[in-house]
């Protein structure tokens, strides 16, 4: 989890590689729901619509119901989303409850600068994430509650560090330790 392109989708993609997993991403989820091809840049009038509260709350459900459908196939599976709202983390830690499962967060953080650079990169290349550099308001994009009041397995790191770096110096040895 993070705020919007903090590194969330290019950690999740290598740490299914790392790991032999699945991803599964609200951001692809919000468009399959909506039945809009998932690298098609949307323009702002629909792309409002697709992150009305109704269509969200509809795209967490349905990522905690793939994703417990997931463990029960392969006993894991990374979800890839932002929970900005506290409420959908809330939510996935009761069902991980009373399911059994382990819930492990990660939350991705970069600096302003860095977001704004990848941002723009994205305007140049495909990508399923909608947000936009123009869209971007550091305050509205950030996660501001404490996430260690709502889970018990718990990490944040940098991803302005390398991939490879951030797998073998603090996420394998979290997982270790």
């Amino acid at each position: 989890m993070g705020g919007g392109a903090t590194g969330k989708s290019t950690l999740a993609t290598a740490l299914a590689n790392e790991f032999g997993l699945s991803v599964l991403s609200s951001d692809a989820i919000r468009k399959q729901r909506a039945g809009i091809d998932l690298y098609k840049r949307l323009p702002d009038a629909e792309r409002a619509h697709l992150y009305e509260a109704q269509v969200t709350e509809g795209v967490y459900q349905t990522l905690a119901n793939k994703g417990l459908a997931e463990i029960d196939k392969f006993g894991a599976v990374i979800l890839d989303a932002t929970y900005r709202n506290k409420e959908y983390l809330k939510q996935l830690r009761v069902i991980c409850e009373q399911r059994g499962v382990r819930l492990v967060v990660i939350q991705t953080m970069a600096t302003e600068k860095t977001i704004r650079e990848r941002l723009k990169k994205r305007e140049a290349e495909p990508t399923i994430s909608d947000l936009r550099n123009s869209d971007y308001v550091s305050t509205r994009f950030e996660i501001e509650y404490p996430i260690e009041d709502y889970v018990d397995f718990f990490i944040k790191v940098d991803t302005q560090r390398t991939i490879e770096t951030l797998i073998n110096d603090d996420i394998i040895p979290y997982f270790m330790g």
